[in-house]
């Protein structure tokens, strides 16, 4: 019974997977009861940070219920419900033990498996559950143990504290080393071993909970069934050594494990398989006598995903110089030598901070997990790429601190952008070097927030005039509202038969979509509607062009002034100032033009955020926060040259003409809408383009195509 009187109610030591039912009365200021209907709830099973469903039947998670385990177990707490996979072939993939800085794929990652939720001691003492995960393939054929001829005549001892596969374990294959030698035989016998290249790295051994594990002897009898194990293993039982818990990082799997990883072909089998001595699952010959043939399940085999048709070691111990092996992934022994070389599984338990960011769990698709959840990749067009904190790469932009009620939230998700000097970020487009911006938040042509893929052309398409003017409109420099400018007509469709005038102030046909169409004539690169004939037959072809998306492009203008923070120019850009606020009625803003703060179209300019989050090295966080005059290099955006970008300026001299430009030192500044400038043309992908090859160096760029 749990009272409340706020109409909250906490209900503790609930189990994860079962069902109850909540009955509320409600007693009024004079006592009379009142009954409310019940509600039944249902407690969710909860793997690494991720909910799972529960099944009875077929290969998926399972409840593992331990009531029936008492008697000699060293702990009650080893009788709680466990959660474990078991089946053919379960969705329990989990990529682990990944480089750094990372995609999750079979080239930077290992896959290992997930047995389950279960339960353990931890190194402070206490019994509490942990998800173990075991690795897919095996790091070599290692002996249990070794010994010299005096010592139970080379065969080794069954002492796991002191076997050599511990020691493997724990410290050549934990530590990577290299140029080892391994026991793999009598006597002693050793081969060379080298982990440096399939040993742990850093950020895999970041997440093992170092615990106690159960190495106890199960009191051995051909008749053993899982349960049987599963209590066996936690017993206070020993024979070479005086432990039966010891602590470590890296251990295997237990009979218990590969027991109950089976599924049986139905909900009834699986519970005789459970029941049913596990030496005799399968027909087969007795290892301790060939001529004895023992009848058993073969499907409490087949439908074991730890079933892999060789002989690998578990880390129970027998007695003497035997162990625990699992023959052909078939029959369970207390025979085995431990002197005998069999595949070796590595095994450990991930702190309770690890996380699933990714994922399906399937072979083809595995979790992807971090420490803390923190997330380690992002998708971009189809493909994972890895997160860095340093150096080149793709970092995580957060905007979560903007205190600002007039902006839309979406616009403060997270952002995902490439930085330093040189990152793959390299791209075909167009059959030219595009690069990646980043995966950033746009508002669609509909009204909504989205993120997009935003590219910008490698190289310069040449120097023109953001706008220019006739010399009686503020003075021929041109007027700074993007969504009429010249410069938008140069790069976008719809203006084909653009007319204007020229510098005599004849009228000509002028930055009439000439990029866009690839098409060769006047453009405008100077004050007072100075032109230059311009060619761009060579410029975007039918089939790029439908990839690049129509969006509604942020052109809300900047305050001229310094310091700012770049927190202050990501909500300036997607803010309601305009070029032309503080204009005053004189000859350097005397223009008729309505000033807006959103164009919706195709083409445009990076914004000043794109270039200054672009910027890596050791000053990056730095310029985060405080913008300044040193905050220009490691920055791939920096193209030494003078370019202009989108976004005007105002307040400059009471002027409706200026607006932001990149000077070739890195460094920003302010100019002249007609001053003549590079021009990197850039755009937003359809959500629905792909990546299908390359890896983003300059050498293989990333070729793309539609879904």
């Amino acid at each position: 019974t749990v009272s409340s009187e706020i109409n909250t109610y906490t209900f503790t030591n609930l189990e994860m997977g079962s069902n109850y039912t909540v009955k509320v009365s409600v007693l009024d200021e004079v006592g009379n009861k009142g009954e409310k209907e019940s509600q039944e709830i249902k407690v969710p099973v909860v793997i690494l940070g991720k909910t799972m469903e529960l099944t009875e039947e077929g290969q998926g998670l399972y409840k593992v219920k331990h009531e029936e385990v008492e008697g000699t177990v060293n702990d009650p707490g080893f009788q709680q419900a466990e959660y474990r996979y078991a089946g053919s072939n379960p969705d329990n993939y989990i990529w682990y033990n990944c480089d750094k800085g990372y995609t999750h794929d079979k080239d930077h990652c290992e896959k290992w498996r997930i047995i389950g939720l279960v339960n353990v001691m931890t190194a402070e003492g206490t019994i509490e559950q942990r998800v173990k995960i075991v690795r897919d393939e095996s790091i070599g054929e290692y002996s249990w143990d070794s010994s010299e001829s005096s010592v139970y005549d080379g065969l080794g001892v069954s002492d796991w504290v002191n076997a050599d596969l511990n020691k493997l374990l724990n410290d050549f294959y934990y530590n990577s080393l290299s140029d080892q030698v391994c026991f793999t035989g009598t006597n002693n016998h050793t081969e060379p071993c080298d982990f440096n290249l399939n040993g742990l790295k850093t950020n895999a051994k970041s997440m093992i909970d170092e615990i106690y594990w159960n190495i106890a002897v199960p009191q051995y009898s051909s008749q053993n069934n899982v349960k049987d194990f599963y209590q066996g293993e936690r017993t206070t039982n020993v024979s070479e050594s005086d432990q039966y818990l010891y602590k470590a990082n890296i251990g295997m799997v237990s009979i218990s494990d590969y027991g109950y990883a089976t599924s049986g072909i139905s909900k009834e089998q699986k519970e005789e398989c459970l029941n049913h001595p596990i030496r005799t699952w399968k027909l087969l010959t007795n290892a301790a006598n060939s001529d004895v043939v023992i009848e058993g399940l073969e499907e409490c085999v087949t439908y074991d995903w730890m079933y892999h048709n060789d002989n690998f070691w578990t880390i129970t111990p027998h007695i003497k110089w035997v162990a625990y092996p699992i023959y052909e992934g078939i029959e369970v022994s207390g025979y085995g030598w431990t002197r005998s070389a069999y595949n070796v599984y590595p095994t450990l338990y991930l702190k309770e901070d690890v996380k699933i960011t990714n994922g399906n769990g399937t072979e083809e698709n595995p979790y992807q997990v971090t420490l803390n959840g923190e997330q380690v990749s992002v998708d971009i067009l189809g493909k994972e790429v890895p997160l860095v904190k340093e150096n080149d790469g793709m970092y995580k932009v957060s905007h979560e601190d903007i205190v600002d009620p007039e902006m839309n939230e979406g616009f403060k998700e997270a952002e995902y952008r490439y930085a330093g000097s040189n990152p793959d970020n390299y791209i075909t487009f167009n059959n030219e070097d595009w690069r990646i911006v980043g995966l950033v938040n746009v508002e669609t042509t509909s009204g909504n927030i989205e993120q997009r893929v935003k590219i910008v052309r490698n190289d310069s398409i040449g120097e023109y005039s953001w706008d220019t003017s006739s010399s009686d409109v503020n003075s021929g420099y041109g007027v700074n509202e993007w969504s009429k400018s010249d410069l938008m007509k140069l790069l976008n469709p719809g203006y084909n038969n653009n007319q204007d005038k020229d510098s005599n102030g004849s009228n000509i046909t002028v930055n009439n979509s000439l990029y866009w169409t690839g098409g060769s004539g006047n453009c405008y690169n100077g004050q007072s509607n100075i032109t230059t004939t311009c060619n761009f037959t060579n410029s975007l072809n039918d089939a790029d062009l439908y990839i690049a998306d129509d969006i509604a492009w942020n052109t809300g203008a900047y305050n001229n002034g310094n310091p700012i923070t770049l927190q202050d120019y990501y909500q300036k850009e997607r803010g309601n100032a305009k070029g032309n606020e503080f204009c005053s009625s004189n000859d350097l803003c005397n223009d008729s033009i309505t000033r807006t703060t959103k164009w919706e179209g195709k083409i445009g300019l990076i914004y000043a955020t794109d270039y200054f989050y672009a910027m890596g090295g050791n000053e990056r966080n730095q310029c985060l926060t405080n913008l300044n005059n040193t905050c220009s290099s490691d920055n791939w955006l920096n193209k030494s040259n003078i370019y202009y970008l989108i976004t005007p300026l105002r307040n400059i001299n009471e002027a409706g003409y200026s607006s932001l430009i990149i000077l070739s030192n890195g460094l920003r500044d302010s100019a002249r809408t007609s001053l003549a400038s590079n021009v990197f043309p850039s755009l937003y992908l359809k959500n629905t383009v792909i990546i299908t090859s390359g890896n983003g160096m300059k050498d293989s760029p990333y070729e793309i195509s539609l879904n």
